[in-house]
């Protein structure tokens, strides 16, 4: 493979994996978002279906 080759190679990978990384983050927030609501959701569902 030819060094321009190699080069063009790198400016298509190298915005590629730092997307990859933001979307990476933003897939972790997400999950301990859910996370959190589905602790939420565990904690409140048993008072309700107490008070009903």
């Amino acid at each position: 493979m030819a060094a321009t080759d190699i080069a063009e190679l790198q400016t298509t990978i190298e915005p590629l994996q730092q997307r990859n990384a933001e979307l990476t983050q933003h897939l972790m927030e997400r999950q301990a978002e859910l996370d959190a609501a589905r602790v939420a959701n565990r904690d409140l569902n048993p008072a309700l279906n107490q008070r009903g």
